[in-house]
């Protein structure tokens, strides 16, 4: 049987990990137990990459979705920020979401990529706060925001067991 949080114990989790990255980042330093990874770390580097790889599209392409649920945990939770607040779905549900939702608003083609990013890692274990610019077709529409990733290593390799993002808005700019 599996283990199923609910979605307020999930937010609450993904809330106490951004705040402990805040406050260790405004005191500027951190326990000698949690390290900061350089953000150029290779392997969560080369992660963050396939996860934009893996969401990109171009007119009469789709997200990758297989590529997608490789790079996730699989019981991983995606979150995103709307006017009512978060969303929150498994992969699948994400997936279905995307794809329905990008054609229904006229959207026919999607590149993400890293603006910056940092690392917080110990052991197994990595939050990533990435700083992202997505740019639907072909440069109509450009959007930035923050993904935060929280990562855990399995058999050598990481898998994302949660995401959330939120995108910048006149209200909450990019620092």
């Amino acid at each position: 049987m599996t283990a199923r949080l609910s979605r307020r114990r999930v937010l609450h989790y993904t809330a106490m990990a951004a705040a402990a990255g805040a406050v260790a980042s405004v005191k500027g330093s951190m326990p000698a137990a949690i390290g900061t990874a350089p953000a150029d770390d290779p392997a969560i580097r080369d992660f963050v990459t396939k996860m934009y790889q893996a969401i990109k599209f171009d007119r009469g392409e789709s997200l990758d979705g297989n590529r997608l649920r490789q790079l996730m945990h699989p019981g991983a939770r995606i979150a995103w920020s709307t006017a009512a607040g978060f969303e929150l779905v498994d992969v699948d549900d994400f997936i279905e979401r995307f794809v329905a939702g990008f054609e229904a608003d006229g959207i026919w083609s999607l590149r993400e990529h890293s603006l910056g990013m940092k690392v917080h890692r110990f052991g197994e274990v990595a939050q990533v706060f990435d700083t992202y610019e997505a740019v639907f077709n072909e440069g109509e529409i450009v959007a930035r925001g923050v993904n935060a990733y929280q990562l855990i290593k399995q058999n050598h390799t990481w898998k994302c067991a949660a995401l959330a993002w939120s995108e910048e808005t006149p209200e909450q700019p990019l620092p």
